[in-house]
């Protein structure tokens, strides 16, 4: 599901993607980004792709919009 968000596809084409209704997948995206701790679909992309560059990474950040800082950066 992530992965379909940070490629750019909106609830309708991930829905159509994975053969689900767009409510499910409205609601799927949203708990998603839910988990995640952001605020907007660009900050799970913004994940995504982070994660997709260096798989071993740490847990998700727990900001919410691309450019926020985590609370301990300088």
């Amino acid at each position: 599901m992530l992965e379909l968000v940070g490629r750019g596809l909106s609830d309708r084409q991930i829905a159509s993607s994975l053969g689900l209704s767009y409510e499910t997948a409205r609601s799927y995206v949203k708990a998603v980004r839910r988990k995640l701790g952001s605020n907007n679909r660009l900050a799970a992309a913004a994940w995504s792709w982070r994660r997709q560059a260096h798989p071993t990474s740490p847990t998700p950040p727990k900001w919410g919009r691309v450019g926020d800082q985590p609370k301990d950066s300088p």
